[in-house]
């Protein structure tokens, strides 16, 4: 009966139904309230990086690399987000700190690259929980891992704590 209640909550962890347009699917990412979150960046490295915007519902931040040795200009374009995010080199990476129930939501990484017209693009579904229910999240886990260790395919789920 425990299993099967824990299956109930897998809706929770599924993506926002509703087709982007781009054909990339939202990576899950459950977080804790007031602590911080990084959401995981694949940039090319063979390819020169024109810059990385990052949008919620809104655009959040545009990451400028810096030339050869400087740093990277960053414009944080969302007041929400000022002072809580950073975007370390240099795959420019999002973490957000001091996080809010507001920061639930979609998120999306657009990297532009120099060398071609085509942009790279990363969908991501952020969850924040309090710590209590974060605790139910694990046991969710476990449970799935137990399905995957039986042939069950479990895919697009991952818990950042």
């Amino acid at each position: 009966m425990g299993a099967l209640r824990m299956l109930f909550l897998l809706p929770l962890l599924r993506a926002a139904d509703g087709d982007s347009g781009d054909g990339v699917e939202a990576e899950e990412v459950v977080a804790v309230l007031q602590e911080s979150v990084s959401l995981p960046l694949e940039v090319p490295f063979n390819d020169k990086v024109e810059d990385v915007i990052w949008s919620s519902r809104i655009r959040l931040a545009t990451v400028v690399p810096g030339r050869e040795g400087q740093p990277a200009t960053i414009m944080v374009t969302n007041a929400r987000y000022a002072g809580r995010v950073s975007f370390p080199d240099p795959s420019y990476f999002l973490l957000t700190s001091n996080l809010s129930w507001e920061d639930s939501g979609p998120y999306k990484a657009q990297v532009n690259l120099r060398t071609s017209q085509i942009s790279a693009r990363q969908r991501y579904s952020l969850r924040v929980y309090r710590e209590s229910r974060l605790g139910i999240l694990k046991l969710l886990f476990g449970a799935l891992l137990g399905f995957a260790r039986r042939g069950v395919v479990v895919s697009g789920l991952r818990a950042v704590v």
